[in-house]
């Protein structure tokens, strides 16, 4: 199914300059979409917010196994 979508000059010409010769726009946005996507995951797996080192990690379940 092809719909429409709406976007202003600006962002068409951003879009542009991420496009290979002969691509079509919506395999640009798709290639753009899933980049952006590896490159959540890598920031989030790179994060310390998101770690405990091994040793809290071995205290958390030392405490939820006792229970």
């Amino acid at each position: 199914m092809v719909i429409s979508i709406e976007i202003n000059n600006e962002t068409k010409s951003l879009i542009k300059s991420f496009r290979i010769k002969g691509e079509s726009y919506d395999k640009t946005i798709r290639r753009i979409y899933y980049m952006a996507i590896k490159t959540q995951l890598r920031e989030f797996r790179e994060s310390s917010k998101h770690t405990i080192s091994i040793n809290e990690a071995r205290k958390e379940l030392g405490k939820r196994w006792k229970n």
